[in-house]
């Protein structure tokens, strides 16, 4: 369930978004499935998802991977992982977009808005506690702590 973006819950808890987190989606998946052909006219048209949207170009000429843009098979869209687990407003991204012919200038405007930029944040602040020296001893902490609430939960009822 956690593997594809599409079937998340609206709500996560801690330790789903730590699983993601951890596990970091792969963003492109299978996209061969999404090209189509129409004839308009006497013209051929061809609509689809190409790998170039996975990576935008710098100023200086470097190319850059979005590593935050994944697209889901199931609902044949994509999805801006970082603002689905942190972001309380909602985007185009965030629930999953599906317009091709409008893509380029969507995630041109979504990678520099207030929104994604403060998600990014936070993404690399709860992923920074998986790199710590005392990440172990974080965890193990956690777990304990997750133990415990368990232990008092049962008490109660």
């Amino acid at each position: 369930m956690l593997n594809d973006i599409a079937l998340w819950p609206t709500t996560l808890t801690d330790l789903m978004i730590d699983y993601i987190i951890r596990k970091k989606p792969n963003n492109i998946g299978n996209i061969e499935t999404l090209k189509s052909v129409y004839k308009d006219r006497a013209q051929v048209h061809y609509r689809g998802l190409p790998y170039d949207h996975f990576y935008r170009k710098k100023i200086n000429g470097v190319k850059e991977e979005r590593n935050w843009l994944v697209f889901s098979e199931t609902s044949k869209a994509v999805y801006c992982y970082p603002c689905k687990l942190f972001s309380a407003t909602s985007s185009k991204l965030l629930t999953g977009f599906q317009n091709w012919k409008t893509i380029t200038a969507t995630l041109s405007s979504h990678e520099i808005s207030k929104e994604h930029i403060l998600a990014m944040c936070t993404l690399y602040k709860r992923s920074s506690k998986f790199n710590r020296i005392d990440s172990q001893q974080l965890q193990k902490r956690e777990h304990e702590e997750l133990y415990w609430r368990k232990v008092l939960k049962r008490e109660r009822e």
